[in-house]
């Protein structure tokens, strides 16, 4: 039996240490074939947005290929190469551990720390383009200190956009041979956090000096210039800052049926898992007896359309919580199956959902928690992005329904389940609880609620 991943994102560990691992490589292809050059792809926590990240990171970085060559062995895309396989210069942003601090100030130089951190790395890879005012005589090993020394020059970097502008044009400068791909992840995790924890402060953030959005902006025009050829983002909440993110292209890539499985976990995809892992001579529960629990209790994500009831893999189950049950399952030595509320970043969803839910107009959340708590489906229309600031500082419904259902709160309804119920205006996309998982966290918040009252 195969060990279950349960801590690491890692695509090379898990590889290198033969964890079981859900082959999703053939969603190169599918990306390419969009010929979306600067995308975004949404997704809520916890469905595998990192490891794909990842997975693009060693498919397109020139200096991986020898390793790209090992790691994908045994892969769909081992047998189905693309011709942009190790073919760019990949610089790499990992937002995820920047975290709304004491101050503001504090906040944005965290997150300037993660961007010279993010060039530091890349300057490993490539140390023969370091930027010379950074390099010392020998630079195979400071590399990183080196950079993070120069770029940490607060009188000179007063900001993100700065930073990254330096890198690109001394990057332009020296015109090598490959093309340059940015890939960013969690590009709105620290802004999500400060937005359901401390709204008031949220503008004040994403427009202090125009800060955010001008990394972002800058990031565009170099790729419009041709200095960057690709650039993937991922996160979760479609908001913009200064409207920058407006230009990348959220919509072609959230939003396809080409990329609707791309994360979290299909039904052939957790049989696949349970086979690899679960040892069924001790297990009491059959195969489907377990594939049934863990979709009721964390499947029925729909993303794209309005769904397919009759395909058994039209809806994923959350990644994450998958992979905990499982790991559970097996660490009490098949005795019992895992209580619903044991499962990680239980606390930190509600968190998420009161939060959430709390910025909505009194009206408007009072009636979502009132169809929730009826079995009811919720009519809606898509807000394809929210400008969130101290003038608008509550959200209507439909902004907090499109928040909702990013977080994974809320799902899509099939056209079928919308017409068996009696809901007959199909010019509506319709809202439900996915899962139990969900309808827990909103029956926490109830209780709470009503006994705060």
């Amino acid at each position: 039996m195969k060990k279950i991943p349960s801590s690491i994102s890692s695509f090379k560990d898990i590889k290198e240490q033969n964890l079981a691992y859900i082959d999703k490589t053939e969603f190169i292809k599918k990306y390419e074939d969009l010929n979306v050059f600067n995308g975004m792809f949404l997704r809520p926590p916890g469905f595998g947005k990192t490891m794909f990240t990842e997975i693009l990171r060693y498919y397109y970085d020139i200096v991986l290929q020898n390793e790209a060559d090992k790691l994908f062995k045994g892969t769909w895309i081992a047998d189905h190469r693309t011709p942009y396989k190790n073919s760019y210069a990949v610089l790499k942003f990992d937002f995820s551990s920047v975290r709304t601090i004491s101050s503001i100030d504090d906040t944005m130089d965290f997150f300037m720390d993660q961007v010279i951190k993010g060039i530091a790395d890349f300057y490993i890879n490539y140390p023969d383009l370091i930027i010379s005012e950074a390099a010392s005589d020998n630079h195979a090993k400071p590399v990183p200190n080196d950079v993070k020394k120069y770029y940490g020059n607060k009188n000179e970097f007063t900001s993100p956009a700065k930073i990254i502008s330096h890198f690109l044009l001394d990057f332009l400068s020296r015109r090598p041979s490959f093309n340059l791909m940015i890939i960013i992840d969690e590009y709105d995790n620290f802004t999500n956090d400060l937005l359901s924890s401390d709204p008031k402060m949220f503008p004040d953030l994403t427009r202090k000096k125009g800060e955010l959005g001008a990394f972002f902006s800058v990031l565009r025009n170099y790729q419009q210039s041709g200095t960057i050829e690709r650039i993937f983002i991922t996160g979760v909440l479609p908001i913009y800052m200064d409207t920058a993110v407006s230009g990348f292209t959220s919509v072609k890539l959230t939003f396809t049926n080409e990329l609707k499985s791309l994360t979290g976990f299909t039904d052939d995809e957790v049989r696949e898992l349970l086979r690899e892992t679960v040892n069924f001579d001790k297990c009491p529960w059959a195969p489907e007896t377990l594939l049934e629990t863990i979709k009721v209790r964390y499947g029925g994500y729909y993303f794209f359309g309005a769904g397919n009831s009759a395909d058994p893999n039209a809806t994923v189950a959350n990644a994450a919580l998958c992979l905990s049950f499982i790991s559970e399952l097996i660490a009490n030595s098949y005795e019992n199956l895992p209580p619903l509320s044991t499962v990680s970043s239980n606390d930190s969803d509600y968190d998420k959902l009161a939060g959430y839910l709390n910025l909505i107009n009194e009206e408007d959340r009072s009636s979502i928690v009132s169809a929730i708590l009826n079995d009811s489906l919720i009519p809606f229309r898509y807000q394809g992005a929210v400008r969130f600031s101290a003038a608008h500082d509550r959200l209507n419904k439909n902004e907090g329904l499109s928040f909702l259902f990013h977080w994974g709160f809320f799902t899509l309804a099939s056209n079928a389940e919308a017409q068996e119920m009696g809901y007959d205006n199909l010019e509506f996309d319709y809202l439900k609880v996915p899962n139990e998982y969900a309808r827990q966290l909103f029956s926490k918040y109830n209780f709470e609620k009503e006994n705060v009252l």
